[in-house]
């Protein structure tokens, strides 16, 4: 759009004021007075000089008047442009932390989906080697044995890895993946003491149970990660049931 021009409005007001002088009658006596010769060179003179006066005041008062709109309309756009790029910038953060929350969510589902595999071996494990550590604990010849028990370890590169950038998932998904992988990544012993079958029977129980509630929770917590990522609802923050 193009800029306007105060040419016209400075024509219009400058002929107004010139108006409103020669309507003033003191000022169109001394007009005719000028034109008929009748005026002193004093007189002539100051009448010159009241006329240049006024139209330098208004030069000076349009001038001034455009100055000072033209400043303001630059200020407008400048407070446009900061703010248009202000936005910007707030939109490329925006996008930048939802790819990394994504990125981290993917990355830490994966590894959420590849220990929930192994704890159902490990629990499958434990469940068979209970069998046979009863079986052991009821038998005459063998009760008094005492046997090896291994207990299950698990690593969490990724997790570990990231610790400090949870923050970026949200405070309740953070907390419950912490969770988790605080329970899972627990490193005890992976060899106790031998000990007798009827206690390796009641640890492999233990084991066996406790895989039970990780397992539940992983798969809580696993919907919670793939929610991040636009796939499937978030069932909220792990209740412990």
């Amino acid at each position: 759009m193009p800029e306007k021009t105060w040419l016209k409005p400075w024509l219009c007001f400058s002929a107004l004021g010139l108006g409103i002088l020669l309507s003033i009658r003191p000022i169109i006596v001394l007009v005719e007075k000028a034109l008929s010769g009748g005026l002193s060179p004093a007189a002539a003179t100051i009448f010159s000089a009241v006329i240049g006066f006024s139209g330098v005041a208004l030069t000076t008062y349009f001038g001034f008047r455009n100055l000072i709109h033209s400043q303001e309309l630059q200020a407008k756009r400048d407070r446009n442009a900061r703010l248009d790029q202000y936005t910007l910038q707030e939109k490329a953060r925006a996008e930048e932390r939802e790819h990394e929350k994504r990125t981290l969510a993917a990355a830490l589902f994966g590894e959420l989906v590849a220990l929930e595999k192994r704890c159902l071996n490990v629990q499958q494990f434990y469940k068979l080697q209970r069998v046979v550590w009863e079986k052991l604990a009821n038998d005459n010849q063998f009760k008094n044995i005492e046997v090896p028990v291994n207990w299950p370890r698990y690593k969490t590169p990724i997790f570990e890895a990231n610790i400090a950038r949870l923050g970026v998932l949200g405070s309740s998904v953070a907390g419950d993946v912490a969770s988790i992988f605080g329970k899972v990544s627990v490193n005890p012993e992976s060899e106790l003491p031998k000990v007798l079958p009827e206690i390796a029977a009641i640890m492999a129980k233990g084991v066996v149970d406790g895989h039970d509630g990780m397992i539940k929770e992983m798969l809580h917590v696993s919907k919670r990660l793939s929610a991040l990522q636009g796939i499937g609802h978030d069932p909220g923050h792990w209740q412990g049931n």
